[in-house]
């Protein structure tokens, strides 16, 4: 029979946070987290301590200098060993934030980056000025509602987004992967959007007969070679929404194939991808697109992220 210093010294060794107050749980949190390299460790830890002690923020951070209850240490415990072992932090919680609205993610889609959000910045600023040109065409009888493709769709964020932010604008959305379609129709119907968003299971545009006003895209860009580079966490992410071929282009070039035919006059694309892989993806543009405004533009470090392309008239 062991003693209760014995069983003491176990309880110590199995749970480390045991009879700490909530500070000093998201002190070694990050700590731990540091050694392990993860980048924006202190949000990191906060989120995971949150999630462990099931605080919002604001109460989070009243209680700072609270017990650790023994669940919550163990929870707590679970959740940064599941983060030091590559999982990532989205998957963990379960959502992610994107363009100030929550998106439930999971390992069937991608996790949402902060700088596709330039993306939802150029379509609705795109989206007011052709709906301003159309009704100068057509007077309040044009045609409406706008229709904007959401490529490569994995969680609907992207197209979400747009549909939550404008007016009169009927988005379609596709994914390859019916897993991800699943997710985007459960984000949707989260963001009261889906009498505007309509999912379709399918390669591309593939999926998509109607002329478009708007292509918007986040596909597939990562090398095939820079794979096995790349951090665990992201290897933990759908590969097929990753990895783009021998030069992170394919999906595009195919994408360039279907889109010429799709676009509408004076419709236009914007496709994310990597600094480096810009001037090839203009090229490639220029000669699919040989009346088309091509260019690009930059995210908030300075470095161009999103190609675009403005379709000519008829």
């Amino acid at each position: 029979m062991l003693s209760s210093r014995r069983r003491a010294i176990i309880m110590r060794t199995e749970s480390p946070l045991a009879n700490s107050v909530i500070l000093e749980a998201f002190a070694r949190t990050r700590l731990l987290l540091e050694r392990s390299r993860i980048t924006d460790a202190a949000i990191e830890a906060e989120v995971l301590v949150r999630l462990a002690v099931r605080k919002d923020r604001a109460r989070y951070f009243a209680s700072l200098q609270e017990p650790l209850g023994a669940e919550q240490s163990t929870a707590l415990d679970e959740l940064v060993q599941r983060r030091l072992g590559g999982e990532p932090l989205g998957y963990i919680v379960g959502s992610r934030e994107f363009y100030g609205m929550d998106f439930q993610v999971d390992s069937r889609v991608l996790i949402p980056r902060p700088e596709t959000e330039l993306l939802v910045d150029l379509a609705l600023g795109f989206l007011a000025e052709r709906k301003a040109a159309l009704r100068s065409e057509c007077g309040t009888g044009g045609r409406s509602p706008v229709t904007v493709a959401d490529v490569c769709t994995g969680s609907g964020a992207v197209g979400i987004a747009i549909a939550a932010s404008a007016q009169d604008v009927r988005v379609i959305a596709t994914d390859i992967s019916a897993d991800a379609i699943d997710v985007a129709a459960a984000n949707a119907t989260a963001h009261s959007v889906l009498d505007r968003v309509e999912l379709r299971l399918g390669d591309l545009l593939g999926p998509i007969p109607e002329a478009l006003d708007l292509i918007v895209v986040n596909p597939p860009y990562i090398p095939s070679a820079n794979w096995e580079a790349l951090p665990s966490d992201v290897k933990m992410e759908p590969r097929m929404a990753l990895d783009g071929g021998d030069d992170g282009l394919d999906i595009f070039r195919n994408l360039l194939k279907q889109g010429a035919n799709r676009l509408a006059p004076n419709g236009a694309m914007f496709v994310e991808l990597m600094p480096e892989q810009i001037e090839n993806a203009d090229r490639a543009a220029r000669k699919l697109f040989e009346k088309a405004v091509v260019g690009s533009m930059q995210d908030l470090s300075g470095n161009p992220r999103v190609l675009t392309i403005q379709k000519g008239g008829k």
